[in-house]
C-alpha cells in the first residue's frame, strides 16, 4: 500500500489471537505490536509514537486518537509486560504504560493513520507529493520515499523494489501492483550510478556487476568444524511434546512447535541448530552431531517454513569432528529470476495460543513487512522509517503479548547469531525464542 501522509503499520499474523491479561483485557499475541481489547467498553487500543493512544471499535480500524484507556486497562497491560512496568516504545525510549491521566496527543499534532493487515504487506511511505530525482535517462527515483521507488516517464510506469522483488503499476497511489520479472526492467536501470544514493538497487538489476556479485555470494559456503564431544544442542517446545505435520510433496514431517527446525525422516529425528545437524532416535534427544544427512532432506519445497535447512550440508567428518557448511539460503536469501531475493515469498500462520501454546505465540519467518536491502555484507534490515515522529510500525519492539517470533518490523525470520564459540560467521535462530 502506498500512502502520502503519516501512517504506521500494525501487522498481524492472521486474525487477532487474544491472551487474557485480567480486568477484561486481552492482548493480541500474534503481532509484535501492542494491540489490546477492553471487553467492558468493547474497544481496541494501540499506541504510536511516544504517547499517542488510538482506539477503534474493530481491530482492523479505523483507529482514531482520543482518551487513553482506563487505568484498569493500562494496569492490566503493564502486568503483562516482560520487564516490570517498562515498555520499549517505537522511538526507543522506555516508559510505563499509563492510563487516562497520560498525554494522548503527538508532539507534532499529526495523527497517523493505522494501517492494519492480517497478511504480509509492504507499506510504502511518501512524504507528501512525490519529489522526482533523475537517476538515468528517462528514469526517476522518488527522493522523499522510505523505499526504492522509481518511475519511467516514457511509459508512465512505476517500479517498486521490495525484498529483492520488483513490482510495477500504472497508478502510484491506487495500484494495483503486480510482480515484474527482473529481465523486463527498462534498460535504463543498469545505468544507475553505483556510487549514488540508489546504487544499492543494482544488485536487483540482472546482468550488472552488483547483481552478479550478489549471486556469487549466494554460493559461497561458510564452513566450521565442530568437536563431536563438545558440540551440544538444546531444544524446547511450546504447548507440550513436539507436534509433527507432513511437508508437502515429501515423506518428511516437521515439528511446528519446536524452537529449532526439527524434522522426522525415515524413523529418525534430525535437528538443525546454529547451522549444524544433530540426530537422535527420539524427538527429545539426546542429540549427537550428524555426519550423514539423508538426501530426502534436500528435496524439501520452498513452501516449507524450515526450507532454510536444505542449505546446510555435511562437508566432511572424522572420528572426532564433523565439518558443516551453509550457503545464503540458510539466511533466507535466494536466487530468484536472475537476482537475489529475500524470503521465499510463502507465508505460514504461526502457532496460536488457545490449547496449543499457553501464553505464547510462535511466529515463523516472513518475506514482507519491512525493507531488507542487499549490500556487499549481505542483507541489511531496517524498521522502515516513516516521517516525523513516527516509524512505519506500531511500537514494534513491544514484547508484552507472548510473541516468540521475530519482530516483524525487522522482517528477519533468520536472525544473525554467532553459533558455536564464534566459529561461525552466522548462526541460525529462525524464531528467536530458544
Amino acid at each position: 500500500r502506498v500512502i502520502d501522509h503519516p501512517a504506521v503499520l500494525l501487522l498481524l499474523d492472521g486474525a487477532p489471537v487474544l491472551r487474557d491479561v485480567g480486568s477484561g483485557v486481552g492482548i493480541a499475541q500474534n503481532t509484535p505490536s501492542l494491540l489490546a481489547f477492553d471487553s467492558a467498553s468493547k474497544t481496541w487500543f494501540t499506541r504510536v509514537g511516544a504517547s499517542t493512544w488510538m482506539h477503534a471499535a474493530s481491530f482492523n480500524g479505523p483507529f482514531v486518537s482520543g482518551a487513553a484507556p482506563a487505568d484498569s486497562v493500562a494496569n492490566a497491560i503493564n502486568a503483562a509486560l516482560p520487564r516490570s512496568t517498562a515498555a520499549v516504545q517505537a522511538d526507543g525510549s522506555s516508559t510505563a504504560v499509563t492510563g487516562s491521566s497520560a498525554p494522548t496527543s503527538s508532539v507534532t499534532g499529526q495523527v497517523p493513520e493505522i494501517v492494519v493487515s492480517t497478511s504480509p504487506l509492504c507499506l510504502v511511505s511518501i512524504n507528501g507529493a512525490p519529489n522526482l530525482a533523475q537517476v538515468a535517462d528517462g528514469l526517476f527515483a522518488i527522493s522523499n520515499s522510505n523505499c526504492d521507488l522509481f518511475t519511467a516517464t516514457a511509459s508512465n510506469t512505476w517500479y517498486l523494489l521490495a525484498s529483492g522483488r520488483w513490482f510495477t503499476s500504472g497508478d502510484l497511489m491506487n495500484g494495483p501492483w503486480s510482480y515484474l520479472t527482473p529481465s523486463a526492467l527498462p534498460t535504463s536501470f543498469a545505468a544507475i550510478d553505483p556510487k549514488g544514493t540508489w546504487g544499492n538497487v543494482l544488485a536487483a538489476v540482472p546482468g550488472t556487476s552488483a547483481a552478479n556479485d550478489a549471486i556469487y555470494q549466494q554460493s559461497v559456503p561458510h564452513v566450521a568444524t565442530l568437536d563431536r564431544s563438545k558440540a551440544k544442542a538444546s531444544l524446547s517446545t511450546i504447548g507440550g511434546p513436539a507436534r509433527f505435520v507432513a511437508i508437502d510433496g515429501t515423506s518428511l514431517s516437521w515439528a511446528t512447535n519446536a524452537s529449532s527446525p526439527l524434522i522426522l525422516c525415515e524413523g529418525s529425528y534430525y535437528l538443525c541448530q546454529d547451522a549444524a545437524w544433530f540426530t537422535s532416535d527420539a524427538a527429545t534427544g539426546p542429540w549427537v552431531l550428524c555426519d550423514a544427512v539423508p538426501q530426502l532432506m534436500y528435496v524439501m519445497p520452498p513452501s516449507s517454513p524450515v526450507y532454510g535447512v536444505t542449505f546446510v550440508r555435511v562437508m566432511g567428518s572424522t572420528a572426532d569432528t564433523v565439518t558443516f557448511g551453509f550457503t545464503a539460503g540458510y539466511m533466507n536469501s535466494y536466487v530468484n529470476n536472475g537476482i537475489v531475493s529475500y524470503g521465499t515469498g510463502y507465508a505460514t500462520t504461526g502457532m496460536t495460543a488457545p490449547g496449543v501454546a499457553g501464553n505464547d505465540y510462535l511466529g515463523y519467518p516472513g518475506t514482507y513487512g519491512s525493507w531488507p536491502n542487499f549490500g556487499y555484507a549481505g542483507w541489511m534490515y531496517e524498521t522502515a522509517p516513516g516521517w516525523g515522529e513516527y516509524g512505519l510500525q506500531c511500537a514494534p519492539t513491544w514484547a508484552c503479548n507472548g510473541w516468540w517470533g521475530p519482530g516483524r518490523s525487522f522482517g528477519l525470520g533468520y536472525a544473525l547469531g554467532m553459533g558455536y564459540g564464534g566459529s561461525w560467521h552466522w548462526g541460525y535462530h529462525p524464531w528467536g525464542w530458544r
